[in-house]
């Protein structure tokens, strides 16, 4: 079976390509993503004593179908919409937004200011937690130790940060939209000392997710720079010959998979840091990483398939939550799914892909509906990046929330993450548009 599900994930994928002849676009990445998942499963799965069902295979297969379908259906919806007015709207704007260019900077201060800031919450944070890394002798158990206070603050409560929770996701917003400015600089004038500024904000939040342990702020960094410098990259004079534009197409898509390169080799070292990993078994931790969620999901989903107590009870938990937050509501907001699978080979994971919140909510209901509010989400974000005459706000957000795409075989974090994706997507959206880090420059 293990065969079997590579064979149709490829074929999706190559269908794919062929037909949105992109390979930058959210649903080729999505189906890079499980290709290489299942190339992980199909190599180590006998190591690691997993075999597949065919209802697995099933659920999992046609889930990124359901995604395709809730794409094309928000695209569909975007071009009736827009092919009447939309030429002609961004030429009519299209002088206002290079003129809006002229005289709008980036203010170097504030980019500093913003260091200092994040350098403070960084300090901060380690105070708070100097009870657990304070004494470490080393690289290694400092990590361990920051590993530790990190499940404190988030699993039992036994460390409340407060309102120093709320800066840090300030910080680390500022990092995203700094790089967007640094990256963007560089790319319409070069390197120059006003680049390493805008860069400062950035570097600071990546030492902070180190700390943090906040391994995907290198994948976001990453998806930034390759989807930024792409869309001004590709809009140039030089590029306006369908051919060239393909080529550079495949030059940052290959950037992108020398980025996966990169990404993996700093969550092993990170890994081995914190003793989470075994140095002798790096590529197999790497094909549990990317594979693991597929295995557990087949173990798991036929007992736990409809098994919520209250609607939603998994796929939106973080509502109830909420909720219960009022003194009226108290809901059961415990987590049913959390059980570690464990498996010969040194297979030891606790994800279980996108879906299983979604079967046991709902059973593969679950997985049409959801799996197509996935797919008009990245179709909103993708339609409106696409119209953009030059890389903003929308080109940021549509490679920001890349991130749960990729990833997909791993946990669901869509539904799962609400209100903390709509504070990433307004902060960015305010970031970038209004003037809060801008200087107005005297032409």
């Amino acid at each position: 079976m293990e065969l079997l599900f590579t064979i149709i994930i490829f074929i999706q994928l190559v269908i794919a390509i062929i037909i949105l002849k992109e390979t930058l676009h959210p649903l080729v990445i999505l189906k890079s993503v499980v290709f290489l998942g299942s190339i992980g499963l199909l190599i180590f799965h006998k190591e690691w004593g997993i075999n597949i069902s065919a209802m697995t295979v099933f659920i999992l297969s046609t889930a990124i179908m359901w995604v395709d379908l809730g794409f094309a259906f928000t695209m569909m919806i975007a071009n009736t919409s827009n092919r009447g007015n939309l030429y002609l709207k961004n030429n009519n704007n299209l002088q206002n937004k290079k003129y809006e260019q002229k005289i709008l900077n980036i203010s170097t201060n504030k980019a500093i200011l913003s260091t200092i800031l994040i350098l403070i919450t960084i300090i901060v944070y380690l105070s708070i937690g100097s009870d657990y890394i304070v004494g470490s002798d080393n690289i290694k158990e400092f990590t361990r130790n920051l590993m530790i206070y990190k499940g404190e603050t988030r699993s039992n409560g036994a460390v409340d940060l407060g309102i120093w929770t709320y800066i840090i996701l300030v910080c680390r917003m500022l990092g995203v939209v700094y790089l967007y400015f640094a990256v963007k600089e560089y790319m319409t004038s070069g390197w120059s000392k006003k680049v390493s500024i805008l860069l400062m904000p950035s570097i600071a939040v990546f030492i902070m997710g180190y700390i943090l342990g906040i391994r995907s702020i290198l994948v976001i960094y990453s998806l930034i720079i390759v989807f930024v410098a792409y869309k001004i990259q590709v809009n140039s004079d030089k590029y306006e010959n369908g051919r060239d534009k393909k080529r550079l197409e495949i030059k940052y898509f290959i950037m992108g998979i020398l980025c996966i390169g990169l990404i993996f080799s700093y969550f092993f070292i990170a890994g081995k840091l914190a003793g989470k990993i075994d140095p002798n078994e790096g590529l197999n931790n790497i094909a549990i990483y990317l594979s693991g969620g597929i295995g557990a999901f087949d173990n798991v989903y036929k007992n736990l398939t409809l098994t919520s107590d209250l609607f939603g009870q998994q796929t939106f938990r973080i509502i109830y939550k909420a909720l219960n937050i009022i003194p009226l509501f108290d809901f059961e907001t415990q987590n049913t799914i959390s059980t570690t699978i464990y498996g010969t080979g040194g297979f030891r994971t606790n994800v279980y892909t996108a879906n299983l919140n979604f079967m046991a909510d709902f059973g593969y209901m679950g997985v049409i509906l959801c799996n197509m509010l996935i797919g008009m989400f990245h179709g909103f974000l993708y339609s409106k990046s696409k119209n953009e005459i030059d890389a903003g706000v929308w080109t940021v957000l549509n490679a920001f929330f890349m991130m749960p795409l990729v990833s997909y075989l791993n946990a669901e974090k869509y539904f799962a993450a609400m209100p903390l994706n709509a504070i990433y997507f307004i902060a960015i959206y305010i970031l970038i548009k209004l003037p809060i880090l801008y200087k107005r420059r005297i032409r």
